[in-house]
């Protein structure tokens, strides 16, 4: 049952300080690492692969309240992101599932990692993404050949290439709609609930494409105990580009919201 928990911030007084110093947006909060909303994606260049996975492996990857659709592909991104003011230059690789809740479908990321901590924390404590921490790299352009890959404490968990055959649109682009995250908020002391939100991003509107190439894919998502990525097991590449694009990312909405039990997920531990 979901349900309306998180008042408005408009029917709340501020709590001040004795010393009187204004309170930063985020901890630490006389050193903020990001600031409130709006955190526009400036650009992303990204090479992108359209890929059909396992279906039970895509199902479970996608968290209550919100369902796989069925029938639908994967897709697999890796960008060097230019997103201020939250960051600069940083990769990030992910994974997008279509999932849907209620009568909202939109894309989904079940796996994401970037590699500067200002934009790993704000989309975790913001957006509810779950975003990891990856080494720093490039994606990197030899002849027609675009390649990326992300790197965690050593390990491959995602390579991406595409050798570039033809000039393409926005029109051959699988991205499209908005976003759903699911976000938990785990209190602190033993008993007590945790709150679980669903947040929608609508992004769509916003969407600007600088250039776009169409080709040949590849893919691997190696076995890691680092990440459960590995369980998607890609079967059949069905589209790859490499593109240069941008959008807003503004203030989300909260479309759900319920408390669940504290324990909830100590099964998982081992999976």
């Amino acid at each position: 049952m979901s349900m309306q928990i998180t008042p408005f911030s408009d029917d709340l007084q501020p709590v001040d300080a004795p010393h009187g110093r204004p309170e930063g947006w985020s901890a630490p909060f006389n050193s903020s690492p990001y600031t409130s909303p709006p955190h526009p994606m400036e650009r992303s260049r990204m090479i992108l692969v359209e890929f059909e996975a396992d279906e039970q492996a895509m199902a479970e990857a996608v968290p209550a309240p919100l369902e796989w659709v069925p029938g639908t592909r994967a897709l697999a991104f890796i960008g060097t992101n230019r997103q201020t003011p939250t960051s600069l230059n940083f990769l990030e690789g992910a994974v997008i599932l279509q999932a849907r809740l209620g009568d909202i479908v939109a894309n989904f990321i079940p796996y994401i990692w970037t590699s500067h901590d200002e934009p790993m924390l704000a989309g975790r404590e913001v957006s509810g993404r779950p975003k990891l921490m990856c080494e720093h790299g490039e994606v990197e352009e030899r002849g027609n050949f675009a390649y990326a890959e992300i790197v965690r404490r050593g390990q491959k968990l995602m390579t991406a290439g595409v050798s570039i055959d033809d000039h393409a649109t926005a029109a051959d682009l699988p991205l499209k709609g908005g976003y759903l995250a699911v976000r938990k908020i785990i209190m602190p002391e033993r008993g007590r609930a945790t709150l679980k939100q669903v947040i929608h991003h609508e992004t769509g509107g916003s969407f600007r494409l600088d250039w776009i190439y169409s080709g040949r894919g590849q893919l691997e998502l190696p076995r890691t105990a680092l990440s459960a990525v590995w369980e998607l097991a890609p079967t059949k590449i069905t589209g790859a580009w490499y593109t240069q694009v941008g959008w807003g990312l503004d203030w989300g909405k909260i479309v759900w919201e319920s408390w669940v039990p504290q324990d909830l997920g100590e099964a998982a531990r081992g999976h």
